[in-house]
């Protein structure tokens, strides 16, 4: 459950601080006081978008921090290890920054991790009514994605949507493979025909670099032997040799040494040098000994050469890009094989049919078992809800063709007194009475909910009087099996907390600000009080705020 809340500069909140409880704990306060952004906090922090109108003004970034205790629930502790997460067994701390730029970073337990990561996580520990959420329900998606999670099988209808997808791209490939068989054949033909070529020509990767550096060597062979026996002659044999003269110099080097003796750095480099010479003239030797003049070879090496040179041309690629492109069509030609097998794309788009089948089978029948459980849950929030004698039916009706979502049309149907026919509930005209309606199933889903903590957001809006005060018995209710937090304008609904906090607004010349206050007993008879009587307060309003909380 959560154990603690902090807000640093987030919209009105500069700093804000929420220790919550087990049971029931309201917040109040005026309307725009601030209250549901305490609810926009947490909805960050488990993955929430965000955006920089979050960031309150003057700050450089919101920050915010919830520390849960999750002693005992396995489930999350599973999930933590298995990504790496896991700090404390019995506590997870989530932390997420927003800065003023739109950057956005999150950590579990201290270690950065991904949006992703945080609605995983969060889907696991929170559930959050919104104050909407009797509108959106008015949705068939709406209806079908709740009945869905009931069933605890929307991971299902994700694999569904994508078994269809696949389903429907196989009918396509077989529809347009056997509309095009002749163009394909067209096609195979003019691919098999260049890959002929290719494959004839051999060419292997880097030979044609390898063929070029050849033919340049034995196009100059002449010109190279020349050069080399020119070097060698240079060296030692012609009649001014360098190595004889530089002989010559280093003896008469080596007679000056004897009258100055720093002359032996100069003798050292010297014969280093001719050392290097001596050598040099060995390997032009050797050179020019290898170098043979093969007019055969040449030959052959041009005609080579023309070969590679005249498909790429043709084909408008680099020569030494030929090997690469035989792989792409090669890759190409399986392709076009596959999609000009028609037997093989019938068995692709049965295999396909019988996946979507059995898959949207298996969700057909979790969503009938999940309608007939989820239906009499809700039909017994509603009773007590001054709804006496309603009911709602889930209505699966099988669509004409099977699709996306599966092979039913998921459709949620009231019938607000015992002997009136179930319509659906988009045909509501009552405001007050689909307000209800959410309510119920906000609290019929909650209750099997894996999730310790839920969070309402206003779901209350409509309703007053009478009902208001059953709301607020079947919130505490609610309250004794998990961790609820709710915001509420009612009274009613507030005197049944077994915690309370007021959200207040503050003016500060051109701006505002939210503190929240943990409220004691008497301080929470004038928050009542407030709420039953509005701006003059009066003792008689104050006396009920007692009963009411006495009731409570």
């Amino acid at each position: 459950m959560l154990n603690h809340l902090t807000v640093n500069d987030f919209v009105l909140f500069e700093r804000a601080e929420l220790s919550i409880k087990t049971g029931f704990t309201v917040l109040t306060g005026e309307t725009g006081a601030g209250k549901s952004m305490l609810i926009d906090a947490l909805g960050l922090i488990l993955g929430g978008r965000a955006d920089t109108s979050l960031v309150r003004a003057g700050a450089s970034r919101a920050d915010i921090t919830a520390e849960f205790d999750i002693t005992g629930n396995k489930a999350v502790q599973h999930w933590l290890e298995s990504e790496t997460l896991l700090g404390e067994e019995s506590s997870c701390l989530i932390r997420r920054s927003l800065d003023s730029e739109g950057r956005s970073r999150a950590w579990i337990n201290g270690f950065p991790v991904t949006l992703q990561q945080l609605k995983d996580l969060g889907e696991q520990l929170i559930d959050i009514h919104g104050q909407h959420a009797h509108q959106k329900l008015l949705n068939p998606t709406t209806q079908r994605n709740l009945l869905d999670d009931f069933a605890q099988a929307s991971r299902l209808a994700l694999d569904v949507a994508e078994a269809y997808h696949a389903w429907k791209r196989a009918l396509d490939d077989l529809a347009r493979a056997t509309e095009t068989q002749n163009e394909l054949r067209q096609k195979i033909n003019t691919l098999d025909q260049q890959i002929q070529e290719l494959k004839a020509l051999a060419l292997a990767k880097g030979e044609f670099f390898e063929l070029q550096n050849e033919h340049g060597m034995l196009s100059h062979a002449a010109e190279l032997i020349e050069m080399a026996n020119a070097g060698e002659t240079l060296l030692q044999e012609h009649e001014m040799a360098i190595l004889p003269q530089l002989h010559q110099f280093r003896q008469n080097l080596a007679d000056m040494i004897r009258i100055d003796p720093t002359l032996e750095t100069l003798l050292q480099i010297l014969d280093s040098a001719e050392s290097n010479l001596k050598e040099m003239g060995h390997d032009l030797r050797q050179y020019a000994s290898k170098i043979e003049i093969d007019e055969t070879r040449l030959a052959d090496l041009d005609d080579r050469l023309s070969q590679i040179l005249l498909l790429a041309r043709r084909y408008q690629v680099d020569p030494d890009t030929l090997p690469d492109l035989l792989e792409d069509w090669c890759h190409e030609r399986e392709l076009f094989d596959a999609r000009s097998n028609l037997d093989t794309l019938r068995t692709q788009l049965e295999t396909s049919e019988k996946t979507y089948m059995a898959l949207a089978n298996e969700l057909t029948l979790k969503r009938q078992q999940a309608a007939r459980h989820l239906s009499t849950l809700i039909t017994q929030s509603m009773q007590e809800l001054a709804m006496a004698g309603g009911r709602l039916d889930i209505r699966l009706s099988a669509y004409d063709t099977p699709g996306p979502s599966g092979l039913e049309q998921v459709t949620f149907e009231i019938a607000s007194r015992e002997e009136a026919s179930a319509r659906p509930l988009s045909k509501i005209a009552s405001g007050g009475e689909l307000s209800r309606i959410s309510l119920a199933i906000a609290v019929a889903a909650s209750q099997s909910a894996m999730v310790p903590t839920l969070v309402f957001d206003e779901v209350d809006v409509g309703i007053g009087g009478r009902v208001a005060e059953m709301v607020g018995r079947l919130m505490h209710t609610l309250g004794q099996t998990h961790q609820v937090l709710t915001v509420t304008h009612l009274p009613q609904v507030a005197a049944r907390g077994n915690h309370h906090y007021r959200v207040e607004k503050y003016e500060h010349g051109n701006t505002f600000s939210a503190q929240l206050n943990e409220l004691d007993a008497q301080t929470r008879i004038e928050e009542i009080a407030r709420m039953l009587g509005g701006i003059h307060i009066t003792d008689t309003t104050r006396r009920h705020a007692r009963e009411m909380l006495a009731a409570g």
